[in-house]
């Protein structure tokens, strides 16, 4: 026992590899080992050093390995053979690499966790493999969540929930539709959702009379990041109440008067057991009018049918369900009572999409089915016939060209248009169908379509019409009901009209205006909301006293207080002053039109005359406009010269006394006779100059 150790030792060292006492030629390091980022944004901060360990010269290559749907490459110095995604670097023995910066970038769908990076370095026979990881961030990351597989009875409705969450840093805006793999919208519009927010949607559907396998469809986007993510619910749905159905023959003849059998089958496919309910026309008798069928059982009923005119004549035979009266089917089949005589007639082409107003033209082919020579009557519920009466021999074809008019017709309209022969009793009958294609079609915007303005604001808009259509045509653009313009477009021309509405509407409230283009085929309207904000929040005025000095007046002397008039709103605005005192106190001006902190000055002058008996006067001056006012009020002291009861030659000397609330007076040393003589001579030289002007107007 122990030889055969010592034997598999000795083996087991004889086949052991030489390794060398340097296993790696390389020293490989990386300047850091973590990083975090957000999607969509490169790395920067890794750098790689390689360093030949050998006492020969080698090349290294460099590989990145990371995700499959990430970008990256290493640094592209000009020394470097570099592809998209490693760099070649050829270094003499002991030498060093300069720090190679390594870019990696994370795909804008990448889900927030930690993804680890392999920087690969290899030369001749050896590699080494240095690593570090990203963390990605959830800065914009949104995710749908809602059922694994939602399965339910066909016709049945089918609820469920979509639920949306913003895992990312900040409130988005996203574009979210939900769709079902057979073509209906749920949902297509814009959604707002919070950071860490969800939003929940609920959902009530009605898959189509079909099993298998289908799919709700969900998409979201935002609209401010690259954030999105997508999913397909599946949705099975499954047999429990179906069945199938078919006459037998699909066709027969027989003698007018006669009765013939057809057979119907029905089988029961679904997962349950059901009973079937059996609707015929008149002419058709059933053996029983319902059957009850276990899962995969198949039942019979005998139809006889009696055909009470002649010539071929479709019937159906309606079918339902019980258990599940929505679950339906109708089968076909027709009967053609003869008298030695028929007729056969068909329409080419079966169905036609023309544009509204074009000639659509059939080809009607009537053949003779019988035994005799006939005349047969053509007829159809719309349109023109170039033969209305054909003749046509035993075995027989006869052409004949059927002209529709779609103007008959509402664009869009798809109409059944059945078309006849008849001859007598005999007669034929086929359906074709014609679609009116609305050929003409715009796309009219109006922008901005809302707007908050003060009074009297001027909105500026645009108005853009583009032909959508397939032909030329001709607008009206209204507004109000009135004309705007009027204009041709080719297909595929747009214009564009820039205007003005000034918004002299009432305050505090939101107006709609309408708009409408048309034209002979088209016929669009639009609405621009304009919401008038409240004057308080447009229009202000402040009135108050300036900072003056008190001055003090002799006997007979006027004073002047100055007044500070300003806009505080945020338009522009008309301003009326106006005083109310004493006869002897008068303003230097009554009106000013201001923009917003615009400031004006006005002066109250005071002259009393000598005979102003003592008290005090109170003076009060209103700025006001038509949207906003404001007041200031003063007092005014003052002490007569003549005693009581007392009366006298002369003019005796007066003390006047002015009291203001912040005792702020603008003093002027003037006489009363003094101000009387300067406003007269304001006065007269304002006439010389509006003289003046309209002299130089005239002259012009």
């Amino acid at each position: 026992m122990f030889k055969k150790i010592l034997f598999a030792l000795v083996l087991a060292v004889m086949l052991a590899p030489v390794v060398s006492a340097q296993t790696y030629n390389m020293d490989v390091s990386l300047s850091t080992e973590f990083v975090s980022v957000c999607p969509c944004t490169p790395v920067t901060e890794v750098q790689v050093d390689v360093m030949n360990l050998d006492d020969i010269p080698h090349s290294y290559v460099i590989e990145l390995e990371m995700p499959a749907d990430w970008t990256g490459h290493p640094e592209m110095h000009s020394a470097l053979d570099v592809t998209t995604v490693n760099a070649k670097k050829v270094l003499d023995p002991g030498e060093s690499s300069e720090p190679m910066q390594i870019y990696v970038t994370p795909s804008c769908d990448t889900k927030p966790g930690i993804y680890e990076i392999k920087v690969k370095v290899s030369t001749t026979g050896q590699s080494t493999i240095k690593t570090f990881d990203v963390e990605v961030l959830p800065c914009h990351y949104v995710q749908i969540e809602t059922e694994d597989r939602i399965q339910s009875c066909r016709g049945s409705d089918v609820d469920f929930t979509v639920a949306l969450t913003n895992y990312g840093k900040i409130k988005e805006n996203f574009d979210v539709s939900i769709r079902t793999s057979w073509g209906d919208v749920l949902f297509e519009g814009e959604k707002r959702i919070d950071s860490q927010d969800t939003e929940a949607m609920e959902f009530s559907i009605l898959p189509p009379d079909l099993t298998g396998n289908f799919a709700v469809l969900v998409d979201v986007v935002s609209k401010d990041s690259y954030a999105k993510d997508s999913q397909s619910i599946p949705l099975g749905i499954i047999n429990c109440y179906d069945f199938n159905a078919d006459v037998k023959p699909s066709d027969g003849v027989v003698c007018l008067g006669k009765t013939t059998k057809y057979k119907l089958i029905i089988d029961n496919v679904g997962l349950e057991g059901d009973t079937y309910n059996i609707f015929v026309p008149d002419f058709v008798t059933p053996e029983r009018e319902s059957i009850s069928l276990e899962p995969n059982e198949e039942g019979i009923i005998d139809l006889f049918v009696k055909p009470n005119v002649l010539g071929r004549k479709n019937f159906e035979v309606t079918i339902s369900s019980q258990s599940l009266p929505a679950i339906k089917k109708n089968v076909q089949a027709s009967i053609e009572g003869i008298e030695c005589r028929d007729v056969a007639v068909v329409v080419y082409p079966t169905d036609q999409a023309l544009c509204h107003g074009m000639e659509a033209e059939y080809e009607v082919v009537v053949k003779n089915t019988g035994t005799v020579d006939d005349m047969y009557e053509l007829s159809s519920d719309l349109g023109t016939f170039e033969e209305g009466v054909v003749a046509v021999s035993p075995g027989e074809v006869k052409r004949v060209k059927l002209t529709v008019d779609t103007s008959a017709l509402q664009p869009g309209e798809e109409r059944e248009l059945t078309v006849q022969a008849k001859s007598g009793e005999v007669q034929d009958r086929t359906t074709v169908d014609l679609f009116a294609k609305n050929c003409y079609s715009v796309d009219f915007r109006i922008n901005p379509m809302e707007r908050n303005v003060c009074v009297g604001d001027e909105i500026l808009y645009e108005i853009t019409v583009r032909n959508t259509g397939e032909f030329r045509d001709s607008y009206s653009l209204q507004i109000v009901k009135e004309v705007m313009e009027e204009f041709t477009l080719e297909p595929g021309e747009e214009i564009t009209f820039q205007k003005v509405l000034n918004a002299f509407f009432p305050q505090d409230q939101t107006y709609e205006i309408p708009f409408r283009l048309v034209s002979a085929h088209v016929f669009e309207e639009n609405v621009m909301k304009v919401a008038v904000r409240p004057n308080a929040e447009c229009f202000a005025v402040d009135l108050r006293d300036s900072e003056v000095m008190e001055v003090d007046s002799d006997v007979g002397y006027g004073k002047a207080v100055r007044l500070k008039l300003t806009n505080t709103g945020e338009r522009k605005d008309a301003y009326e002053v106006t005083l109310e005192g004493p006869e002897w106190t008068y303003l230097s001006s009554s009106d000013a039109v201001m923009d917003p902190e615009d400031m004006k000055e006005f002066y109250v002058y005071i002259s009393p005359d000598y005979f102003v008996t003592s008290g005090t006067y109170t003076v009060t001056v209103k700025g006001a406009s038509n949207y906003a006012s404001d007041s200031y009020t003063f007092y005014i002291t003052v002490e007569s010269v003549w005693p009581e009861n007392v009366t006298g030659q002369g003019e005796p000397e007066m003390t006047i006394n002015i009291t203001l609330p912040s005792a702020q007076i603008f003093a002027g040393e003037l006489s009363a006779d003094s101000v009387k003589v300067l406003v007269l001579a304001l006065i007269v030289l304002v006439i010389i100059i509006i003289l003046a002007v309209k002299f130089v107007m005239f002259v012009k």
